[in-house]
Formats: C-alpha cells, structure tokens, sequence
C-alpha cells in the first residue's frame, strides 16, 4: 500500500477563511492548509441503472453505448375507431462527432414490463415482433426540433386493438430499433413539459370524430454499452455502472486543530473525457463505509440521518485540468460532515464514492488521474483547511 503524502502549506495559501469577519485580529489563532494524497484508488462496477424515471430518453449508438427506448401509452379512448395517430418526440440535445441521420423503427412488445432493468429485457430481442413495424421515423442531427412519426396501416391497427376493451391483443407498448448510428440523440420523457405523445384523430362509440393528444404513461430506454476504458485511468461514467473509489489516510491531521474546510482534486484527462454540454460535470461525493476491494460498495448513510447526502464535485479549475468542490458552503460541509468526524477516529481512514449525481439523463464519461501518476501535483488530493486555536500546540 503506497504511503499518504503530507504537504503542510503556507497561511497565505488558505482558500476559505482569510474573511476578518470570521477571524478578526482580536482573536488568537492560526489558520493552516494540508494536502493529503490518495493512498488507494480504483475504478469499481456498480448496478446498471434503471432508466424508468430518467428526464431524457436516448436513442442511438455513441461513445460504446447503444440505447432503446421502450414506451406506453395507456389510458386510450375506449372502444373509440381510430382513423389517424402519430407520434411526437421533442429533442433535448444530440451528442456525436460527425453525425448522419438514420432511420428508426416502432416495434410492438411482447411482454409486461416495469422498466429497462426487468428480466425480460436480458434478451431484448425476444420480447418484441421484429417482423411488425407500426411506423419509421428519420432521426436528424438537429439538438432541439420535434420530430414524428406516423403510424402506417399496421401501427393504426396495433392501437385500434390497444383501445378495444375486448381486445386479446394486450397493450405492452413498442420499442424503437434503428440498424445503423453513429451519434445519440436525446428525447425529452414522459417527466418533463415536452413527453412523448401520441395525437390520435377517432371516434368514440355512437359520437363524432375528434382529435386529441395522450401522454405516454410509462418510458425508459435499454442500455447497451460495452465502453473502452484507458489504462491508468480512473472512470466515472452515466449510463454505466463504473465510479471511482478513493482511500486517504487522515491519520496526519490528529490534534492538528478545528477543520474548516476541505476540498477534493481530481485531475482530468480532456482528451478521454466526454462531457455533457447540457449536465456538465454532474458529480457527487458520497462516504464509504466498505473497503475499496468489497464486492459491494456500502454508503454511510449517517450523516445528518440522510441517506443521499452529498457534495457536489462539479467545478472545473480556470484551465479545465481538474474538477474539484465549489468554493463555500460546499466545502465547509465537506470539512465538517466528512473529514471531521473521522480524523479522531483511532483508525482514521477516510474512503469516498465519487460517481455522477444522475447517470441516465446523458452521455458523459470522465478520466481521472491515478493516485500514481508520475506528477505528484496531478494525483488524487485533498485539501483541508484548518484553525488552530490559541496556546494550541501541535
């Protein structure tokens, strides 16, 4: 196990607390900044993510992700003869180096499901009729126009039988497929002001014909990824189950003083990094209470008796070569909610979970520096930020 680094730095390089407000001169004291190394890091698979509540449905193939969406729409006019319906998907975003427009296809599905991750979807292409198409539909390069997609003669009489009550043909919704991308593109979801919506033109049993919209009641998108990661890189990536895992040893920071703030540093390489222009950074801290090599993470869930409480690590430096915690409160959480409360700890070891705060609402993924990377000023560190109190000595 390599050794944790200690760098005892100037006053003048504090980042928080230089204020006279907060330390005014009548006040005895010291201000102090440590950096801490990482002593252990590695890039861990966690569960694939459920898509069923995401904001965005992708579809497309990009960055070694390929995604389907699945969609349904229930609550149809009852026993109503339906004469036109088509389909309306409003764009959020594109994400691709050279996009070219391709084609997608309505495939009806054969079987009940709740959300990407279900059984059924461990083989998707058992569980929709390939040989039925309902309507095509040509996916453009453009980040933000609507789109639809007629149903042909096939797909009106998939949703004719869809509202007839007597129907033994059960609505399980259709799934999109394409042959051939080179880019994702992103619909707004059924959670959002834009869903996915059908506009039917029928006529209700012994009525006149009228024309109305539905909102898809339920919406997800498969997930297949098979992403190539860099050697000597640590990963966060969405639509995936990889995060990164770091270890400090804090045992250093024992009767140094009050900690005020703390900050994380993580170097990036730009060059495997993909971000979202929409989502940007998008990251979070989360304390580990298991050991890095488990074979399944544990989340302190402790802290303020909040199971998801987080720190946000989604602060590019002025030339984007590292990402860190935003200055303020952000830090001073960090300090006080997850260094503090360990570094007294008989066995003050401080591990933290950094993943995005949401992975299936875009594509990002980001490379980061090894604890072991032959710069030392580029590697995993923490920068804590302490008050030593009057006639305290170290």
């Amino acid at each position: 196990m390599a050794v944790a680094i200690l760098a005892i730095l100037s006053c003048d390089e504090t980042t928080e607390f230089k204020s006279g407000q907060l330390f005014s001169p009548s006040v005895q004291g010291q201000l102090a900044t440590d950096t801490l190394y990482a002593e252990l890091d590695t890039t861990y698979s966690i569960p694939i993510p459920s898509t069923r509540f995401s904001n965005r449905l992708l579809i497309g193939s990009f960055a070694g992700f390929t995604c389907r969406p699945i969609i349904k729409f229930a609550s149809l006019p009852a026993n109503a003869t339906i004469s036109d319906a088509y389909i309306r998907f409003t764009t959020s975003g594109i994400n691709g180096d050279n996009p070219q427009p391709f084609t997608i296809r309505a495939h009806p599905i054969l079987a009940d499901w709740t959300t990407n991750i279900d059984q059924v979807w461990d083989d998707y292409q058992q569980n929709i009729d390939m040989n039925t198409i309902l309507g095509t539909m040509e996916v453009t390069v453009d980040s933000s126009d609507t789109l639809i997609m007629q149903m042909d003669s096939v797909g009106l009489d998939y949703f004719n039988k869809w509202a007839n009550e007597d129907s033994s043909e059960f609505n399980y919704g259709f799934l999109l497929d394409f042959d051939n991308a080179d880019f994702m593109k992103e619909f707004f979801s059924n959670g959002t002001v834009d869903p996915p919506l059908v506009v039917l033109t029928y006529a209700p049993p012994l009525d006149t014909t009228r024309k109305d919209s539905f909102i898809a009641a339920s919406d997800a998108f498969l997930i297949e990824g098979n992403f190539a990661r860099v050697v000597d890189r640590d990963y966060i990536v969405s639509l995936s189950p990889l995060v990164t895992l770091l270890q400090f040893d804090t045992t250093p920071l024992q009767n140094k003083g009050i900690i005020v703030s703390a900050n994380l540093q993580l170097s990036v390489d730009s060059l495997n990094t993909l971000i979202s222009e929409d989502f940007g950074v998008y990251a979070r801290i989360l304390k580990l209470t298991s050991d890095l090599n488990d074979s399944m993470v544990v989340i302190d869930s402790s802290i303020s008796g909040l199971a998801s409480y987080s720190i946000d690590i989604n602060r590019f430096n002025k030339d984007d070569s590292y990402i860190e915690i935003n200055t303020g409160a952000e830090r001073r959480d960090f300090g006080v909610l997850f260094i503090q409360d360990l570094v007294e700890n008989p066995q003050p070891i401080k591990k933290l979970y950094i993943g995005f705060r949401s992975n299936v609402d875009f594509l990002s993924h980001i490379a980061l520096l090894k604890r072991d990377h032959p710069d030392a000023t580029k590697r995993p560190r923490l920068i804590i930020e302490y008050w030593i109190p009057p006639d305290y000595r170290f």
